[in-house]
Order: C-alpha cells, then structure tokens, then sequence
C-alpha cells in the first residue's frame, strides 16, 4: 500500500512534521487550538501530550499522539472513543484503545505495513481523501502506510546491533542535545532514542502512568520487546535531588546494571538503586541504555 489517506469526520487533527495528534469528545476543539503549535514544532509525543493535558478548560479530550519512524509507530493514548488499528508486515492485526485507561498509555509497534488512527463510533467514517501535509483537519480515521514517506522530517529509529551481554553499547559519538537544561541526567538507548531525566520516566513494552502528584507529568518510553522478555511497565527511573534512582517495577524477566567497573547486579524489585554515569540498565530483548550525566 502506498497511499495514505484520511476520512472527513468529527475529530480535531493537528499534523505536524514528526507528529500528529487526534482528539474526541468535549474539550477536543479548544484543546486543538491551544496545541497546534506546539504539534507543529515538536520533536516527540510526550510534549505533545504534555500540551493537551495543560489545555485551559475542565474537559480533557479523548487523544491519539503518535510519531511514526519508517515501519514503527510510537504512540500516547486515552480515552475509549479513539484507537489505532495496526496492520503488521507478517499479517497480524492489532487494535489499542484507551477504554481502560485512567491516565494515558504508550505503544511501540515495529513491524507496521499500515497504522490507522480511527474514531470507535461505527458510523463515523465518510468517503476517503488523500492526506496534505502538514496542516489540520477534522477526520475519523487516519492511515498512514510504512511503504510511504507521509512525515518527511521523522527522524529514522536506529537498529540496534547486537549485543552478548549488556557490559558495553556499541561504540559511536553521540551529540546530546541541550534540550532540557534542569534534566540531570540522559538515558542514551540502543536504538538511539535520547530521554532527558528531569522527572519520573516510565519504561515498558506499552507503559502507563498512574495518577501523578507531581507538577511535572512522567516521561512514558515505549520499547520493542518482540520475545515479550520486556513487561508492559517495566521500570522507572526517578529524580531524587541531584540523584538518578532507578526502581524495578515488578517486571518478569528483571533489570540488570553494570557499573563502570563491569561489575553486574540484579536489581530487587521494589527497592531502589542509585544510578551513575556510564552505568548500563539492561532490561530484555537487546534493549538496554547507558546513563549520561549531565552537568
């Protein structure tokens, strides 16, 4: 398939150059207007939803936020009215929704030959038109295909190489960009994927947040787990002053670090572990990040 095409609707839909967002039910109109240009410059999901969760009004809208890298997709959601169906290359078929969701949800799905955005309601889908990027429009679904470039500026997710054991990353320079100046520190992927430590960060196959006291709202990072080695909310690393306190979540398969030294160890569920730089954090799958302090 190598269109990508939309059906007119009832739902605010704001595309930008790396990320698109859907909204539904009360709140969604004013919500668009106060993130469009905010999905216009952003480089990810999170601030994206950071945005339509500070939207001014006492309505939070239903949402889809996601940002697609070739044949990945990685996406935020909430709410039962929006889902994504995703057709993958070996034939499966997969459809999220919000619907259980008391906050919002993350998903990472690798292998997509087409990922839709869509409206729940059956009637709500119309004749289909051919996606104009960028811009806004107002839709019930959204389908974007793997086989087409429909985000021209989407960063390209890096393969990971592989590994025998997490004691090293592949060698390579890596520019940190100064995005987040009160961040302490920078968790650096194997795929290449960047996340400043400036509060609570969420990793998992499909994490979720529960209800948050903290002003500022936790960073949620989806990663690939083909073999399911990754639990759906695996760990999170934490802010404790000038300290990165990584905690294990009660995860299958466990989380293991290895010091500088080369020293590893398995970190016990539930009890914290201080975390320094240049540590590596292993969690499955061939997934792992080294911890990058910032000064």
């Amino acid at each position: 398939m190598e269109s990508s095409e939309y059906r007119a609707g009832p739902n605010p839909t704001i595309i930008g150059a790396n990320v698109v967002a859907m909204l539904a039910g009360p709140g969604a109109g004013s919500a668009s207007a106060y993130i469009s240009a905010v999905v216009a410059s952003a480089r990810g999901t999170e601030e994206v939803v950071a945005a339509i969760l500070e939207a001014p009004g006492t309505k939070r809208p239903d949402f889809v936020v996601a940002q697609f890298f070739g044949p990945s997709v990685r996406a935020q959601f909430r709410g039962s009215r929006l889902g994504i169906r995703v057709v993958r290359r070996d034939g499966g078929r997969v459809v999220y929704t919000g619907q259980d969701v008391e906050t919002w949800a993350s998903l990472l799905e690798t292998s997509c030959l087409t990922a839709e955005l869509f409206d729940t309601a059956p009637d709500a889908a119309t004749s289909a038109s051919r996606i104009a990027l960028p811009g806004s429009l107002s839709t019930a679904s959204l389908t974007y295909s793997s086989e087409a470039s429909v985000l021209p500026e989407a960063v390209a997710l890096v393969a990971p190489e592989p590994v025998t054991r997490p004691s090293a990353l592949p060698e390579r320079t890596v520019v940190i960009p100064a995005r987040n100046s009160t961040a302490v520190a920078t968790l650096e992927f194997t795929d290449g994927n960047l996340v400043d430590v400036d509060r609570t960060v969420i990793i998992g196959r499909s994490p979720r947040a529960e209800r948050s006291t903290s002003a500022l709202l936790p960073t949620l990072v989806p990663v690939a787990s083909p073999r399911q080695k990754i639990s759906r909310t695996h760990l999170k690393v934490s802010v404790d002053g000038t300290r990165v306190v990584l905690e294990d979540l009660g995860s299958k398969n466990g989380t293991e670090v290895t010091a500088t030294n080369g020293i590893a160890f398995r970190v016990i569920p539930g009890e914290p572990a201080e975390l320094s730089d240049g540590m590596i954090v292993a969690i499955g799958d061939q997934v792992a990040f080294k911890v990058v302090a910032r000064s």
